[in-house]
């Protein structure tokens, strides 16, 4: 089923304005709001998601034709319910040329993020302010308490002591973990989309229930981790220990699990 599109007009009336609208997007979770989407002269950016293939290739699908997803055009806005159709789709690019007047951008899906308006505003620091009411974002060499939620956004951390916290629920798209330690940490429900973990310690790491898309594990200690439950989508375990683990049906990788989950009498 390919997406739909529903047009809100308040009170029947299209009122033009010579005023440019910047572009502003706002996702939280499955859920992206792009406000200033429809210029004033009618023209609606050209909006596209992002898939990524088992070999890592990408494809950029036009919103029209994307599968599983919700749109709703509401004035200048545009919003898109279940924008990661399922686990599909990983981000979301969008441009739009007109008078001269060149804007294009693509952010991350799937977890807590933000565009600024105007889209200038906050690169001196790098930072995207959080969400109102979002939990609070990680800041590379911050310490969280052993209560705190994280969400990851572009990030690189190397490192990093999350042995034993609870991040429940936490999210990280488009990052890298080298070399960080969340032995025993609670991740239960986190959702991770392209997010790369190279020589981390992740031994009894609860990841039960959680959505992973498009998530490597180089070389890392996953003995005894959970998966219970856990959606994975072109997750791949080159040289990582998954004995012990727990696995998505609720079996046991058998001991020698390295790169895949060996399983009695699998074949």
């Amino acid at each position: 089923m390919t997406s739909t599109i529903k047009r809100i007009l308040a009170g029947g009336l299209v009122m033009m304005t010579q005023t440019a609208l910047a572009l502003s997007v706002v996702s939280r979770g499955d859920d992206v709001l792009i406000r200033g989407a429809v210029s004033p002269g009618g023209l609606t950016a050209d909006i596209r998601l992002v898939e990524t293939g088992p070999a890592g290739q990408t494809r950029l699908v036009p919103l029209k034709e994307a599968v599983g997803v919700q749109v709703e055009v509401e004035g200048p806005d545009l919003r898109i319910h279940n924008a990661t159709g399922g686990g599909r789709y990983q981000a979301l690019s969008i441009e739009r040329n007109e008078n001269g007047n060149h804007q294009r951008m693509r952010i991350g899906i799937g977890g807590e993020a933000t565009h600024p308006r105007p889209p200038g505003r906050g690169a001196e620091s790098g930072q995207r302010p959080p969400l109102p009411g979002a939990p609070p974002r990680h800041v590379p060499g911050q310490r969280h308490d052993a209560t705190s939620v994280s969400h990851w956004l572009n990030e690189k951390v190397a490192n990093q002591d999350y042995v034993g916290r609870n991040l429940a629920g936490s999210s990280s798209v488009n990052s890298r973990f080298e070399e960080t330690r969340f032995s025993r940490a609670n991740l239960a429900g986190a959702q991770m989309t392209n997010t790369w973990f190279v020589r981390s310690d992740l031994r009894g790491v609860n990841l039960g229930g959680g959505r992973l898309v498009n998530v490597r594990f180089d070389a890392c200690d996953l003995r005894g981790a959970n998966f219970r439950d856990a959606r994975l989508v072109n997750v791949k375990f080159g040289d990582s220990d998954l004995s012990g683990a727990a696995w998505v049906d609720g079996r046991t990788c058998l001991p020698g699990s390295v790169g895949f989950c060996r399983l009695k009498g699998a074949s």
